[in-house]
């Protein structure tokens, strides 16, 4: 019989004791019951009864005895009607008596109690009918003699039935002790016999069950504490128990080969953490470095103990970070470990990828990049954070050489697609911007207010124009340097930063050193120094070869040929020297017109149409610069303010792309130049309402068409709704003139059209440029002179 079996037995008889137990005692109580019943609501009221009777039957004949004492007739009539009241207690407390007699003494004695009463109630009738005659003392002796016998006798048979009645009363009692007294014993017997069987086979139970359970409990301690997992439990039975210790066996097993597994595991994670050039820390949420760290991060954190140690002292307070941005690291910390991995995502941004730390001893730095991971338990709570610290130091300081290698290749994309002769003469300008905005700083450092607004003024020009030059020309650095200053000048002219010469010097000279850069990387790396390299033109005139072999050859012919001959020769000499150093106009602008679809471009617009009429005119180098600066504000301005957008243009019937027209001539006070493009004109309205905002038009004065395209030239005065990289700083016109007057030259508007009126106004731009920007021998001409 296996456990399971006499499991089932030992239910089985517990069922069976409990159930044959109860089933008895139920019976048993059954029947006592219906004993005690019998004996409380039969036999001992009926006792007690029949010793009421002979109280009833004393009632009766004091009752008789009113009959005699009655002195009239109704009250001997009342009298005997309480007598037959009493009459029929008495005789229905007998029917009772023998109703509940137990036993044929009982009833014999009832019966003969009952022939007995009724004598006796004759004789009481007797008395009354007597009474009722007047014959008082014949009625006296009636109830005397008769009635009084008939009572003793009554009262002799009820005491004889009440002594019978207690005899059955105790006997029931005593009966029913008895019961009791039977059930108790028996059932006393069946506990004890159920108690022993049940203790019995639960012994046999407790040293099947029990002790092998507790021999498997102890092994179990015994391998939890020793972590042995090669212990086995010896198995003796092939029961439920043998089963189970089998079974633990083949746990303790898999354990095993688990722990072997994780072991294996773990020295595969040792080997890599060994291998890994990697820091890797675990930290709690205070910041403390735990146990599991890889033996990399001692090195890297040149430590010979982490555990222990606060990350917030070996990493973040041994950087340049704020203390506010070190409190935010520690409070995300704090923040993570303990709550939900939902918080990681929260506050991950607070925790920095890179970093800067600073040797305590050393002084050296080193360039970390970290990374941040949760490890959660199997609830998502985060129970430590995983930090993983890299060197990149010297990967930034490749990166940084690499970017620089890059930038270097990039600009000198950006010169080799630039001709030497042009970026020489660009590079030329822009110098001279650059010394003399640094000149103009100098002078008016500790000037006046106003002396400041006038210096700040020609800088933002200056830079402006090497910004328009520089996209010309595709020269994106040197454009955005100066784009940066520009930005920083302007914030100054609108009173948005104050007057601070170092920060301008500090402008002025990024931009020299991009320049100066480029300059370098031109003359070293693409080693081009030679014919691109004018100097300065006041010295040196850069002339081509065929120039100098054409005069030498004109030289030679002079001396073979006669004084005439010769006098033409000389002049043509003289001539030719007198052009060096000069370009035709058209050759001195190209460089700008390369730049004009781009600006074109970026504005929306198709690219204008340029023609230059230059009249055989030819222009000293010097002056070639002062051009450029005029003209790129000029052609810049044209194309944003002058020269409509697509739709407007194919609207007002014009072509596609607008067009620009420069033409030139020279008079007796030196060169004249034109420009006019086919927009729609000067915005005479709007500048009149820019001007009236400004307060530069008194109230109640209406200016004229021509004091209005005045205000052009004033120093930041634009119309454009908004400002771009191309134009609307009101930087444009002002610097055109600027440059012109520089050179002791002027610029105006002509009108070529009646502008009062008009809300726009065809004009044209007047550029005079003195002699001196013309060969000395420029003689004046029917060709040079047209307008």
């Amino acid at each position: 019989m296996n456990i399971r079996q006499r499991i089932t037995l030992l239910v089985l008889l517990s069922l069976v004791a409990l159930a044959g137990t109860g089933i008895y005692a139920v019976i048993q109580s059954t029947s006592a019951a219906r004993e005690v019943k019998l004996v409380t609501e039969g036999v001992v009221p009926s006792a007690s009864k029949s010793v009421a009777l002979l109280g009833q039957l004393k009632d009766v004949h004091l009752a008789a005895g009113a009959i005699l004492d009655a002195q009239d007739p109704a009250a001997v009539a009342e009298a005997t009607r309480v007598v037959n009241l009493r009459k029929t207690d008495v005789e229905a407390a007998l029917a009772e008596q023998l109703a509940k007699a137990d036993s044929t003494a009982q009833k014999g004695l009832v019966q003969i109690a009952q022939e007995g009463l009724a004598s006796y109630f004759e004789s009481i009738d007797e008395v009354g009918r007597l009474k009722a005659q007047g014959q008082h003392e014949l009625a006296a002796a009636t109830l005397a003699a008769t009635a009084t016998q008939y009572l003793r006798e009554q009262g002799e048979m009820l005491n004889t039935l009440q002594v019978e009645k207690n005899r059955s009363k105790d006997e029931a009692i005593n009966t029913l002790n008895r019961g009791l007294d039977d059930t108790r014993a028996t059932l006393s017997i069946a506990s004890v016999l159920a108690l022993v069987a049940l203790g019995g086979l639960g012994a046999l139970l407790y040293r099947q069950i029990i002790g092998p359970l507790s021999r498997m409990e102890r092994k179990m301690t015994e391998i939890a504490t020793s972590q042995d997992f090669s212990q086995r439990l010896t198995i003796t039975r092939r029961d439920e128990v043998g089963r189970s210790m089998e079974a633990f066996n083949t746990m303790i097993a898999r354990i095993q080969e688990g722990a072997e597994l994780v072991a294996q595991r773990n020295a595969d994670i040792r080997a890599m953490l060994q291998a890994i050039p990697e820091g890797i820390l675990t930290i709690d949420g205070a910041g403390t470095i735990q146990g599991e760290y890889s033996p990399f991060a001692l090195e890297l954190l040149e430590q010979e103990e982490l555990a222990g140690q606060s990350v917030h002292a070996l990493l973040f307070e041994r950087s340049p970070l704020a203390a506010d941005a070190r409190s935010q690291i520690e409070a995300a910390i704090a923040a993570i470990v303990g709550e939900d991995e939902m918080n990681f995502e929260f506050n991950a941004h607070l925790l920095p990828r890179s970093l800067e730390r600073v040797h305590p001893t050393a002084g050296r730095s080193q360039q970390l990049e970290l990374h941040w991971a949760p490890m959660p338990d199997t609830h998502g709570v985060v129970q430590r954070l995983l930090l993983c610290a890299r060197d990149v130091t010297e990967m930034k300081a490749l990166a940084k050489a690499a970017e620089a290698g890059q930038r270097e290749l990039a600009l000198i994309g950006e010169l080799l697609a630039v001709p030497q002769e042009k970026f020489q003469s660009f590079a030329d300008s822009a110098g001279l911007l650059v010394s003399g905005s640094l000149e103009v700083l100098s002078r008016t450092t500790g000037g006046s207010p106003q002396a400041h607004d006038q210096a700040v003024a020609e800088l933002f020009r200056n830079m402006h124009t090497i910004k328009g030059n520089a996209r010309q020309l595709g020269l994106s650095r040197i454009a955005a340097r100066a784009h940066d200053a520009e930005e920083a000048f302007d914030r100054i002219r609108k009173g948005l930063a104050p007057w601070a010469p170092s920060a301008l010097g500090d402008e002025l000279k990024r931009v020299s050193d991009e320049l100066g850069q480029h300059v370098h990387v031109n003359e070293n790396k693409l080693g081009r120094r030679g014919p691109g390299r004018r100097g300065d033109p006041e010295k040196f005139h850069l002339v081509p070869r065929e120039q100098v072999e054409r005069m030498l050859a004109t030289l030679r012919s002079a001396d073979r040929n006669g004084d005439v001959l010769q006098n033409t020769l000389l002049q043509q000499l003289r001539a030719d020297l007198e052009m060096l150093g000069t370009e035709r106009l058209e050759h001195s602008l190209e460089p700008l017109l390369t730049g004009l679809p781009d600006v074109a471009r970026g504005l929306g617009k198709p690219a204008p149409v340029v023609t230059i009429d230059g009249a055989g005119i030819r222009v000293r180098q010097q002056a070639s610069g002062v051009l450029r600066n005029i003209f790129v504000h000029l052609l810049r301005n044209a194309i944003d303010h002058g020269i409509e957008a697509a739709d407007a243009r194919v609207q007002a019937g014009k072509a596609l792309s607008g067009r620009i027209q420069i033409s030139a001539a020279v008079d007796e006070a030196g060169l004249v130049l034109r420009m006019q493009d086919d927009g729609r004109g000067l915005a005479l309205a709007a500048i009149r309402e820019k001007a009236q905002a400004r307060g530069l038009i008194p109230a109640g004065v209406v200016p004229s068409a021509t004091d209005l395209a005045e205000l052009i030239f004033d120093s930041g005065f634009s119309t454009a709704e908004a400002v771009t990289d191309v134009s609307g700083r009101g930087v444009g016109m002002d610097a055109v003139r600027a440059f012109a007057k520089a050179e002791g030259g002027s610029v105006r508007l002509e009108f070529l059209e009646p502008p009062e009126g008009r809300a726009f106004a065809a004009f044209r731009v007047v550029i005079r440029l003195p002699k001196a920007a013309l060969p000395a021998g420029m003689a004046l001409t029917s060709e040079t002179s047209r307008a």
